[in-house]
């Protein structure tokens, strides 16, 4: 690839003089990163070139990246904690992780950031998930290595589309609720399936992301506990420091997203439910869902672990 000034951040092709791309319509010139964001043209293992950020959560930046082995566009995740790790690009492109507590947490969740990519590297070729290529560690911190995907989030599909036909939800999911079993049966759970983390191919195919996130935060942080749940998608036992999560942690998730697709709204929040529980089935909204799948849903939805469905094998059935 061209010296990183004179290359798109966002599909990597020349920029002409102009800092608008003629290939993509990106406009380099008004593009800022901000001090805590790699600078664009930085390097990952020498190989994968830093462009725009293409997201940021409590955990990571996802960056559009460039293979200069392959010459293909790849997106780069980069483990970062937010609140526990700071840094200046300007001065270094090193993380830095604040002393005491804070140094540990970061770097026991950096191992389960690397531990969970290297699982997700054996499942490369399920269809219902986000390719991972490589992973490394780099910069104090550590990266992975995707398949880039042109598409929109489920959530982005959704307020396009609006409440989906049942049968087109479910059609829409089967290929991640499938992967996800294999990779449950690969020893790790997702824990953040929600309409934001599947993304719609242009071509209809959908795909989960965003496994690398790493989930074990101590549950007295407040702050790191409004980042990890998502309200309507967590289950109850997410939201305590003894809660035994597992492939029914995943199942209600799914089911919570699938309620969004077949009724247009989220589920009501777990812990609102666990108090006065008044979620109407799919049935009873104005969805036309037949009562079968929506008996599926709720019964993956169901509040409390034991009454749902303990894995996806039983809620495929």
């Amino acid at each position: 690839m061209e010296h990183p000034c004179t290359v798109c951040p966002n599909c990597f092709q020349p920029l002409g003089d102009e800092g608008v791309c003629g290939h993509c319509g990106f406009e380099a010139n008004g593009y800022v990163t901000l001090p805590h964001h790699l600078a664009p043209g930085a390097r990952i293992k020498q190989r994968y070139q830093v462009g725009r950020v293409l997201g940021e959560g409590g955990f990571g930046i996802t960056y559009a990246g460039w293979d200069t082995v392959l010459d293909v566009k790849v997106a780069i995740k980069e483990f970062y904690m937010a609140g526990y790790v700071n840094r200046n690009h300007e001065a270094s492109p090193n993380v830095f992780a604040t002393l005491g507590a804070h140094r540990d947490t970061f770097n026991k969740n950096k191992e389960k950031f690397l531990s969970e990519a290297r699982v997700l590297a054996r499942f490369y070729e399920e269809p219902g998930i986000v390719g991972v290529r490589d992973f490394c560690e780099e910069n104090g911190t550590a990266y992975i290595i995707m398949d880039f995907l042109d598409g929109v989030t489920l959530k982005e599909y959704l307020e396009a589309h609006g409440p989906l036909p049942p049968a087109e939800a479910i059609r829409l999911l089967l290929p991640v609720i499938r992967s996800l079993q294999h990779v449950h049966a690969g020893g790790v759970i997702h824990r953040d399936i929600s309409p934001d983390n599947i993304m719609v191919l242009a071509d209809g195919r959908t795909k989960l992301l965003d496994f690398g996130a790493a989930r074990e935060v101590s549950q007295t942080d407040i702050k790191s506990l409004s980042v990890i749940l998502k309200p309507g998608y967590a289950p109850e036992e997410q939201y305590r420091s003894k809660g035994r999560q597992g492939p029914w942690t995943d199942v209600y998730a799914l089911a919570a997203t699938l309620y969004r697709c077949i009724t247009g709204e989220a589920p009501d929040d777990a812990m609102e439910r666990m108090y006065r529980d008044r979620l109407p089935a799919p049935a009873d909204t104005a969805a036309a869902c037949p009562a079968a799948i929506s008996r599926v849903v709720m019964k993956a939805l169901a509040v409390r672990q034991p009454d749902r469905y303990q894995d996806i094998p039983a809620f495929l059935q």
